[in-house]
């Protein structure tokens, strides 16, 4: 605003001060300093009304003054929110000042913070599970290790999976079953039965008559007949397969390494370096030397073959003679029994080679019932086994030779008890669908240490 003309106070500028008024060019108290006043040696002479002016001036000075001074103090107020980052404070001993990248880090509320902190404790937890299910997997795969590199090695160490020996023992349990259900399953006549029969049927299970007599339950007493005769003639003495001069021999030196020999001949032994030795010793030296001489000498057919047909006679005698005169169902049970036997042989070859020690594990008539080692063929609550279906399979140490104090129940052994009242009838069974189970029964497994 331009100058105007107060004719109270004369020509005035665009504030409203004096035009010729001295103080003009003094700046106020906010921030410059103001020149001192010259005094006026006519002061005493000054009019009334130029004093009255000059009052009036020093008032509206001090009332600008501090207009500008609460301006200053807001705009620095002001400012002071802005800028606030930039100004320098004075950091305590125990605070620690982290310079802020505006790139990399960023300002958060406190529940953000809250709510990332508890993720990241999730997330470390997480972290942890994963790191030991790792070490696990690590474990197991240095275990794996191993064993490939033992299978690497000069020993040439033989090792078989427990599965895979459950599987074995669940095709043989397969094909005995089956060639019973289909040709042994029908009532015999015990006015029929010679002398030497009934002694064989006898030294199964002395409830022969009853279970010959029981619908449903008579395969069931020829699948153990069948187990009692590889039990016998191979799996108690898997070295027969080699043929009978050396089985003979290497049953000695095993005797020998379990110091079941007699004194003196122990003696005699003893200048051939033959000695007794621990567990772990003795069972790398029988497997080592099963292995030496299944790959040099090889199963015995001869052998085999004697085997092969005394089973069969066995059998053949319990068939009912129009089916056992056909020639057709002949191959056929021919092809089963050669079936039987060449598994078990494979079984025992794997007995005579590997480090852990295989115990089949049989079921005597009247013998209290153990869940631990026994099962029913079906549900069940008696407290004594009347027949044993099959034995079970028990295995002690592992593949490395060691711990040969545990024991692990591969198969359990199937019994049964004689039933009085069965309805089911021979039809069923020749179908085989009678009271046995089927083969994939046959791999469960009970570990016990």
């Amino acid at each position: 605003m331009s100058g105007y003309y107060d004719p109270t106070r004369g020509p005035t500028s665009g504030n409203g001060l004096p035009a010729s008024s001295p103080y003009m060019n003094q700046p106020s108290v906010a921030g410059v300093v103001r020149t001192h006043q010259q005094p006026n040696p006519n002061a005493g002479e000054q009019p009334e009304a130029i004093r009255h002016t000059q009052q009036h001036l020093l008032s509206y000075i001090q009332h600008l003054e501090m207009q500008l001074a609460m301006k200053c103090r807001f705009i620095q107020d002001y400012l002071r929110e802005w800028f606030w980052p930039f100004q320098t404070f004075e950091a305590s001993r125990n605070l620690e000042l982290v310079g802020i990248n505006t790139d990399t880090h960023e300002v958060v509320s406190k529940d953000f913070k809250v709510q990332s902190q508890a993720e990241l404790r999730d997330l470390r937890q997480a972290l942890k599970e994963k790191n030991e299910e790792c070490d696990r997997i690590r474990e197991r795969w240095q275990a794996a290790i191993g064993e490939l590199s033992d299978l690497k090695s000069s020993q040439q160490v033989f090792m078989v999976d427990d599965a895979e020996m459950i599987s074995q023992w669940a095709q043989l349990h397969y094909s005995i079953k089956k060639l019973t259900t289909t040709y042994l399953y029908s009532h015999i006549s015990l006015k029929r039965l010679t002398q030497e029969q009934a002694a064989l049927l006898k030294s199964v299970n002395p409830m022969y008559q009853e279970f010959l007599s029981a619908k449903g339950q008579v395969h069931l007493f020829f699948q153990s007949l069948l187990w009692m005769y590889l039990t016998e003639l191979i799996f108690l003495k898997p070295t027969m397969v080699w043929g009978s001069k050396l089985s003979a021999a290497c049953d000695t030196l095993l005797e020998v390494r379990q110091s079941k020999f007699p004194i003196a001949t122990l003696f005699i032994l003893l200048l051939l370096n033959v000695v007794t030795e621990s567990k772990n010793d003795y069972h790398s030296w029988r497997a080592h030397t099963g292995s030496i001489i299944q790959d040099a000498r090889g199963i015995d057919r001869q052998t085999v073959r004697h085997l092969k047909n005394r089973i069969h006679s066995t059998i053949v005698q319990f068939i009912v003679e129009e089916t056992s005169s056909n020639e057709e169902h002949k191959q056929i049970i021919h092809r089963s029994v050669e079936q039987i036997v060449d598994k078990a042989i494979e079984i025992a070859v794997i007995f005579n080679r590997s480090r852990c020690a295989y115990r089949v594990r049989g079921v005597l008539h009247r013998e209290r019932f153990s869940p631990r080692t026994m099962e029913y063929d079906e549900e069940c609550d008696a407290p004594q086994v009347d027949l044993m279906i099959f034995p079970g399979l028990l295995k002690y140490g592992n593949s490395r030779g060691e711990d040969y104090d545990q024991r692990l129940v591969l198969v359990k052994s199937r019994v049964c008890t004689l039933k009085q009242d069965s309805e089911d009838d021979g039809t069923d069974e020749k179908n085989g669908s009678g009271n046995g189970r089927g083969k994939d029964d046959e791999e469960e497994s009970l570990m016990e240490l």
